[in-house]
């Protein structure tokens, strides 16, 4: 489906929000196809799991040499208020 210049603008000016808005015309522009703005990655967004994948393992690798080689419990102790 190939769209007129017109319907273009028309369905740019129809998405609401302006992050949505500028995401669509930069694909539009550079001439990306659907399947390839999906595979996109938003650059150090660190709630996406695509973006911070690799970090995540790093930082859990890392985290994971610090510990020691025992085995581990967490205990909690409820105290009562002092008097």
């Amino acid at each position: 489906m190939v769209l007129s210049a017109d319907e273009v603008v028309l369905f740019l000016e129809s998405v609401s929000t302006l992050k949505s808005r500028a995401a669509l015309t930069t694909a539009y522009a550079a001439g990306l196809r659907a399947s390839e703005v999906a595979g996109l990655r938003v650059a150090r967004n660190r709630h996406c799991p695509k973006c911070q994948g690799a970090a995540r393992a790093q930082w859990l690798a890392e985290r994971q040499a610090q510990l020691l080689p025992v085995p581990y419990f967490h205990v909690v102790f409820t105290l009562p208020p002092p008097r």
